[in-house]
């Protein structure tokens, strides 16, 4: 059952094709089901094991991605950190204006290029962990 998860989580990640009635990317489509006013401000908090050896692969491919990123409008924040106890997770921070504006970048190139990437680098499925601000 794990794998399975792992797998159907692989495959969205991947996938740059709509399947929300929102037209939303699969992970906006997720997120949204976590805010309660997509139009405001929210933090992603995503952990992510990588396999042994492909570390160094895995923050090059995200830097690359990250300074095309923090470049977009919906955007206000877009880091890699390593996790100093077990250098093979990773936990990414980003913070965006709204829902669109993740939306919006889940579907651009160098986006969907990052992601297709995260299958070869990925050990299991990734941890996300949705945050608002208080009295948003």
């Amino acid at each position: 059952m794990c794998r399975f998860a792992t797998l159907a989580l692989v495959i969205a990640l991947v996938a740059n094709t709509a399947i929300a009635a929102d037209d939303l990317h699969p992970i906006a489509a997720d997120m949204k089901k976590k805010l309660k006013d997509p139009a405001k401000p929210f933090t992603v908090f995503v952990t992510v094991k990588v396999k042994a050896g492909k570390e160094a692969a895995f923050e090059a491919a995200f830097l690359g991605c990250a300074k095309d990123t923090l470049k977009e409008k919906g955007v206000l924040r877009y880091e890699i950190n390593r996790d100093a106890d077990h250098p093979e997770v990773f936990v990414l921070y980003e913070k965006w204006k709204n829902l669109d504006g993740l939306n919006d970048h889940l579907n651009l190139p160098h986006t969907v290029k990052l992601l297709k990437e995260l299958a070869d680098y990925v050990d299991g499925a990734p941890v996300f962990k949705v945050y608002t601000a208080p009295g948003e």
